[in-house]
């Protein structure tokens, strides 16, 4: 079947165009001949048709049958921890389930969706009417959705059912996934599973825009789209407590006493204790002469305020949590409480008080102690920390203006914490400092982060500085285990790996070499041994290895050796990840060859199933490191690690004196003659010219370089503050006075004070507020307070507060995310900035659990929007998944259009030819003649070339024959031969031989038995030769049997006694009887 797209352009265009082009040029062409006439307007017709089409929009349609059933499954918190779903029917009926089978839980929960999704879309149930080739998908979702399996004939693989991704419920956003999966020529149809609680999105308002969103025909329900079933998850939770938020003021003093308001909500009257920590510390409630620092609290239904006096510590950022803890079951005044994550909330405040320096050293307590007990003796407070300390957030980063990174790499830090370090220098106006050492700068990988443009140098390596050959060979467990889930995240572990190996790759040179080696059963070579001319051919192959099979690791290490060891390379290195028991192996014995081969082998235990310990003993046998990880989320850290650790090519260890460059900085001035220092991490300076380079080496490297980045203030000491390059320094006066200057000048300093930021979540709106009666403003001038919100996922989201009242400024925004949120402030009067000002919010629990009953209304008006059904969670056999009844078919559209556009240019440049060149009905009659009187004159040179070819060979015949007769001297045998009879023989050489032997007079001697017997020979390959030049003859003169001017004697019968084959069939017989007597 066909149809058209635009059918109107077909009816406007059309019969217009076809009308006026024929009267057009039949009007132009009125005295031309009638063929040329018609072939023109014809031709001018079709064009103009075919063009009208293509506009039209021609469609090919098919109908087709199919139909695909995507699910959309609700796992948010709210579906794990307050629905109460049954015990899958096998469970129930078990005499002794198991504690996981028992669990009220999310284990129970999820057991029975995905038990309820296998029995209502099983595709051998006669009841749910799927045929064999319908198509079943699955999309769960909490706050964000994720694809579990797109639509697939048979059953899915729900290996991946549990995930978890973001706090909340975002139904609209899910379902608008759901629907983008669909393949092409299909049914549709969406199953919705949820309990109608949305924290996040319009879910209705998508229902409107997918009911509009057809499949290609009317449904028949008075609704074209895709219909929605849904599966309403009820609860309705009697008894519940939820600490909804705790209230502070958002300035203070440090050490002022203030009052921290608790507000509690009960379903029914409970009872339990109240406690709230400071900085993790617990606060006493109770006053003196109380023992305990909890407090016993009887809750009533409804809103509860509880309130307790505070002090606030000396740090810039006062941390708050408080936790109520009901009294077990049990208990005379108990009362349950279901869920236990809302019985908590979250808060800070912020003091004007100048803020901490925070050192990160992995040395810390050794030679660590080194640099903050320098700065501490200059009354600067400073928290030393190891790497695995350091905030995991951007709201702790505030509790510090200056932060040191001495000798850290950068994959000791997540790239979350990369990236708040970045944003508390340039947006938050934090402070940094790098100081030098092995894992430092270049030379730990900081090149490659988000914070290399912050640096006042270059990290990159120097051009002059020769690198080493590397060789890797990376080897990836692939077996079915690695395709395990991992909680927190949308990917599995043998994604996790494939990206960890992608990105070790990324962060080699060019000129280094790579191969990469799975293994399950056997081993599989993914990336052959070969330099790294284009990291992403290679990373994208690393990316697609899929789990499958057993674990079998011995021949993935044994090719790793065979493909290393003739590699011309200086370093040469193996990587091998595991997370189980492989086949067993000599392990040690290849990992000891390895080793005798200047081949490093680290390895990679993940999880608790791998064998930890042949892993460990075959990086002991092959020099290298032995890796145990239990959180595989960190796998991409710890390969960047194992192949950076094998590399130093930043570092120079040579004792060289610093050289003061006379900058006028007062960091420097004075210090007089510096002490050697005995090493560096290579930097190169920037061209910027704001990148100030106070103290480089000899040869211009720089040593110690500062500049403003963003609202904040970097430094870099390129080589390192403590007792091993340093070692000269320390017991130097201008040590303590150097650093000193340089932390108190690099810090962030001290706000001004004349601002005030509020912050608070209000449902689900963050408040912003900026209190601006501390400034000094002429009246009647107003702020411009741009602000940027930090959320807690990540992202930023600008806003501008407009003034709402004298010296008052307000803006708000969406915040349904649990988590901190950041919001940095900067009032200016027109171009002049007036400073920094940062405040904040919390949310703790999800806003899924402020209500604790299930919005069933939304759901069906879901249904009801999109033509779809509200089914039974219980009966699984009666949602008829595959019922076609309200579905319409499928119509699948092939568009014509790019095949008409072909065909109007061809009749285009037709139409244009023909009316470019001279012709009518007696020019194509005179080329026809010509045409035909040419071949004609071809079939009569051929017949003349035949019948010269001919005469030819009788001519060779007669010539054979007198030299047959004068080497045999009897001439008896053939006295009945006609000589004009053409009897080919071998070729033209016999006849200049008979010539010659003629011109002299002598006869040649008579031939031997071989000789007569390659005569005889020759001569039937002659015959054949002469046959088909014969068969040829006669074809040419019965072609022009019919022309006047040429005449052929008649081809010979090959079975007619007496003709030439018979002949030659006879002299045959008689010279093979002669040879034989």
């Amino acid at each position: 079947m066909f149809r058209f797209d635009h059918p109107v352009i077909l009816w406007m265009l059309l019969p217009p165009a076809v009308i006026v082009c024929g009267y057009l040029a039949w009007k132009r062409l009125r005295y031309t001949d009638a063929l040329r006439r018609t072939t023109l307007v014809v031709i001018r017709s079709i064009v103009f048709a075919l063009a009208a089409l293509a506009l039209a929009g021609l469609t090919r349609t098919r109908t087709h049958d199919r139909l695909a059933v995507i699910a959309v499954v609700d796992l948010s918190g709210s579906i794990r921890n307050l629905a109460d779903l049954p015990l899958v029917p096998d469970m129930a009926a078990s005499s002794d389930p198991g504690p996981e089978q028992l669990s009220a839980g999310r284990s129970r929960n999820l057991a029975y969706l995905q038990w309820w999704l296998s029995q209502a879309s099983a595709s051998d149930a006669s009841n749910t009417g799927r045929k064999p080739d319908d198509l079943f998908g699955l999309l769960v979702f909490d706050g964000a959705p994720y694809a579990v399996s797109t639509p697939v004939i048979g059953p899915v693989n729900d290996d991946r059912f549990d995930v978890r991704l973001a706090p909340g419920t975002n139904i609209g956003e899910a379902i608008e996934l759901a629907a983008a999966m669909f393949p092409p020529d299909v049914g549709k149809r969406l199953l919705l599973i949820s309990d109608g609680v949305e924290t996040e999105g319009q879910a209705l308002g998508s229902a409107t825009r997918l009911a509009a969103t057809g499949s290609g025909g009317s449904s028949g329900r008075g609704i074209e789209g895709i219909p929605v079933d849904v599966v309403p998850i009820a609860y309705k939770v009697d008894n519940e407590i939820v600490v909804e938020r705790v209230d502070l003021p958002p300035h203070a003093r440090p050490g002022q006493t203030i009052t921290v308001r608790i507000l509690i909500r009960s379903s029914s009257q409970a009872t339990g204790r109240l406690n709230v920590l400071l900085e993790g510390q617990p606060v006493d409630l109770n006053g003196a002469g109380t023992p305990g620092t909890s407090r016993q609290v009887t809750l009533k239904p409804g809103l509860n305020v509880e309130s307790a006096l505070v002090t606030l510590g000396e740090v810039p950022v006062n941390r708050f949590e408080a936790v109520f803890e009901p009294f077990e079951a049990g208990n005379a005044s108990a009362s349950a409480d279901q869920l236990s994550e809302n019985n908590r909330a979250e808060a800070f405040t912020l003091t004007s008080q100048k803020g901490t320096v925070l050192v990160v050293d992995a040395a810390y307590p050794g030679d660590g102690t080194i640099l903050p007990r320098t700065l501490e003796e200059a009354e600067l407070r400073v928290q030393t920390i190891q790497p695995n300390q350091f905030p995991t957030n951007p709201l702790q980063l505030q509790a510090y203006d200056l932060i040191i990174l001495q000798n850290i790499p950068a994959d000791d830090f997540s790239q979350s914490q990369q990236d708040y370090i970045a944003q508390y220098v340039q947006e938050f106006g934090g402070g940094l400092i790098m100081v030098g050492g092995y894992d430092a700068l270049g030379a730990g990988g900081w090149d490659r982060t988000a914070v290399k443009d912050l640096v006042p140098v270059d990290m990159s390596i120097p051009e002059e500085l020769r690198i080493p050959t590397a060789a890797i060979a990376i080897v990836l467990d692939k077996s079915g285990s690695m395709g395990a889930g991992v909680v927190g995240t949308r990917m599995s572990q043998q994604e996790i790996a494939n990206e960890g190996a992608a990105l070790a790759l990324e962060s080699l040179d060019p000129t280094d070499f790579i191969t990469v080696i799975s293994f399950s059963s056997r081993a599989h070579t993914v990336v052959p041994m070969s330099r790294i001319r284009d990291a992403d051919e290679p990373a994208e192959a690393i990316r697609s290895i899929t789990s499958e099979g057993g674990t079998n690791m011995y021949p993935a290490l044994e090719r790793a050796f065979e493909q290393l060891r003739d590699v011309d390379a200086e370093i040469k290195h193996v990587v091998c990840l595991s997370d189980g028991n492989s086949t067993p192996g000599e392990f040690d014995q290849l990992a000891s060859r390895m080793r005798a081969n200047d081949i490093s082998v680290s390895t990679i235990a993940v999880g608790n199933d791998a064998d930890a310990q042949t892993l460990e003993r075959i990086a002991q046998y092959g020099g290298g490191e032995f890796y145990y990880v239990q959180n595989p989320r960190i796998l991409p850290r710890i390969f960047v690690k194992d192949i950076r650790v094998i590399r130093r090519p930043l570092i120079r260890e040579k004792p060289f004196a610093p050289i003061i460059n006379p900058t006028g900085s007062p960091l420097t001035a004075g210090l007089g003659t510096v002490p050697p220092l005995g090493g560096l991490v290579l930097t190169q300076p920037r061209p910027e010219p704001e990148a100030q380079v106070l103290m480089s080496t000899p040869d211009s490297k720089p040593i110690l370089a500062q500049w403003q980045a963003g609202l904040g203030r970097v430094a870099v000491f390129a080589s390192d503050a403590q007792d091993h390059w340093a070692s000269e320094w320390i017991g130097w006066p201008g040590y303590r006075r150097l650093w000193t200057q340089l932390a108190r000048t690099t810090a962030r300093p001290p706000g001004s004070g004349q601002f005030a930021l509020m912050s608070r979540i209000d449902e689900d709106r963050l408040v912003i507020s900026l209190d601006a009666s501390g400034s000094e403003l002429p009246d009647g001038q107003w702020l411009e307070v741009p602000a940027s919100v930090y959320m807690p996922d990540g992202r930023t989201a600008e806003v501008h507060l407009q003034p709402v009242g004298p010296n008052v400024y307000e803006a708000s925004i969406s915040a349904p995310e649990t988590g901190h949120y950041i919001v940095a402030a900067m009032p200016r009067v027109g171009a002049r900035q007036l400073g920094l000002v940062i405040g904040g919010a919390s949310r703790t629990s999800s806003p899924e659990y402020r209500s604790l009953t299930s919005d069933i209304t939304l759901l069906r008006q879901i249904a009801q929007t999109t033509g779809g059904r509200v089914l039974d969670l219980a009966d699984p056999a009666a949602a008829k998944l595959f019922d076609r009844t309200d579905i319409p078919p499928a119509i699948g559209a092939v568009p014509l259009w790019p095949a008409l556009l072909w065909w109007t240019l061809t009749f285009f440049i037709i139409d244009v030819a023909a009316r470019r060149l001279a012709w009518n009905k007696s020019t194509l009659l005179h080329a026809w003649h010509r045409i035909t009187h040419s071949v004609q004159q071809d079939d009569r040179e051929a017949s003349g070339q035949a019948a010269a070819t001919t005469e030819r060979l009788r001519q060779v015949d007669r010539t054979q024959t007198r030299r047959a007769r004068s080497s045999s001297g009897d001439e008896s045998d053939l006295s009945g031969y006609d000589s004009d009879a053409p009897i080919p023989l071998a070729s033209d050489d016999v006849v200049v031989d008979d010539k010659a032997d003629e011109a002299t007079g002598q006869k040649s001697e008579a031939p031997t038995a071989e000789e007569l017997e390659q005569r005889r020979l020759q001569a039937e390959r002659d015959r054949k030769k002469a046959l088909e030049l014969l068969k040829a003859r006669t074809r040419a003169q019965r072609s022009d049997s019919e022309s006047e001017s040429e005449q052929s004697a008649p081809a010979e019968d090959d079975s007619a006694p007496g003709s030439l084959a018979s002949r030659l069939m006879a002299q045959r017989k008689k010279r093979s009887d002669t040879d034989t007597d």
